[in-house]
């Protein structure tokens, strides 16, 4: 007669164990989240993208107003095109060359840096494409390079320096859109767009299956308990 109530009671135990637990985690990782939300003007005055070499080593800039950050790209393209250079007549004619191609994958890496903190991931290219176009002259050697693509975070960690707590399972996704000069000039300069998230980490999915196998164990016992 008093199964039933017992069953219950042990059911919600379970539940809000599981629930708590996973919810734990999750917290401790989201306070960190928001500043890895968002856009961020990105820039090298030593690096460019051009023609089939399609990445730049390091872009510097500002992750709001509490980190500092680098990022990397290196990708791999597909379906690349070149026309030129095609020459205007003498002695003043300008010789045009044009490209363009696609993203068929390749790497990201992003580091964010303060002195209490870093956040840091290695990543894969999703997909994007890239056109550029270079204008040579008598007097001048001047063109641009426009390149976006999609990128998806492989490996994500932050650390703290204070504590020297390391936090895995973070998920950050976004798109690069980067404009270099090409020819008697030098630089980069792009906007990075991205989202952060977390992931549950093995501990957190080991103990939700726990907990659903043992909810799912309760109901066939009481379900027996039911029928008899």
């Amino acid at each position: 007669m008093n199964r039933s109530p017992r069953l219950a009671r042990a059911i919600i135990v379970v539940v809000f164990a599981t629930l708590g637990s996973a919810w734990g985690v999750s917290r401790a990782h989201a306070e960190i989240i928001p500043a890895f939300t968002g856009s961020w003007e990105m820039s090298t005055s030593e690096d460019r993208a051009s023609f089939q070499d399609q990445s730049i080593a390091r872009l510097l800039g500002s992750i709001g107003s509490a980190f500092d950050g680098v990022f990397s790209f290196d990708g791999s393209i597909a379906n690349y095109s070149q026309q030129g250079p095609t020459c205007g007549p003498p002695p003043f004619g300008a010789c045009i060359t044009v490209w363009s191609g696609i993203f068929s994958g390749g790497t990201v890496s992003f580091g964010a840096f303060n002195q209490e903190a870093q956040y840091e991931f290695t990543g894969a290219i999703t997909g994007g494409s890239f056109s550029g176009l270079l204008n040579k002259d008598p007097t001048d050697n001047l063109g641009e390079n426009l390149a976006e693509f999609g990128f998806i975070s492989t490996s994500t960690r932050f650390f703290s320096l204070d504590t020297g707590e390391v936090l895995n399972g973070w998920r950050s996704e976004g798109t690069f859109r980067v404009r270099s000069c090409v020819g008697d000039c030098g630089g980069s300069f792009g906007t990075l767009t991205m989202t952060t998230s977390t992931v549950p980490e093995p501990g957190s999915m080991t103990l939700l299956s726990a907990g659903i196998g043992a909810l799912a164990t309760l109901w066939r016992r009481r379900s027996r308990v039911s029928v008899g």
